[in-house]
């Protein structure tokens, strides 16, 4: 990517900066909710059950925090997330691709905002690989650049 952006702006490769959080949940007790990418529309979020640790979906694995992102892998869809209260806590489906930017000093709200951009669109259909189901890997990940502000417009914004 070319950089034509102001002064004090730069582009690193997002992984480099606000890492994915790979796949895995540890062992808990009772239930949670799964949201699988189906269980976002325009019309809300609808989990696909509750489920336990034993008995979770395969694809059940990944645990959102409040303040995480996330995105759908799959080629041309737009379903990004940023995880309230309400969610925190949830499982979710592997088809996600998962970031905890605040522990990298990237605002969740900014970075969730460039996940809806049409520039990490752009980029995310480019790499996606796949035969039946298009789709971002993570290695096609690291390929995707980010845009970092100054420190002090990262706060204005």
């Amino acid at each position: 990517m070319e950089n034509k952006l102001p002064k004090g702006w730069v582009i690193k490769k997002l992984v480099d900066y606000v890492p994915i959080i790979k796949t895995g949940v540890e062992k808990f007790s009772g239930n949670k909710p799964y949201y699988s990418t189906s269980s976002i529309s325009d019309k809300g979020l609808t989990p696909e059950g509750e489920f336990s640790f034993e008995n979770r979906p395969t694809r059940a694995n990944r645990l959102v925090l409040e303040k995480d992102v996330v995105q759908a892998r799959m080629k041309e869809t737009h379903k990004a997330l940023l995880v309230d209260k309400r969610l925190a806590g949830s499982l979710i489906s592997t088809g996600f691709l998962q970031f905890r930017p605040e522990e990298h000093d990237y605002d969740s709200r900014l970075f969730y905002y460039y996940l809806c951009s049409p520039m990490f669109l752009k980029q995310r259909d480019e790499y996606a690989t796949g035969s039946t189901q298009v789709a971002l890997t993570d290695e096609g990940a690291e390929k995707i650049d980010l845009i970092i502000p100054p420190e002090d417009v990262h706060k204005h914004i």
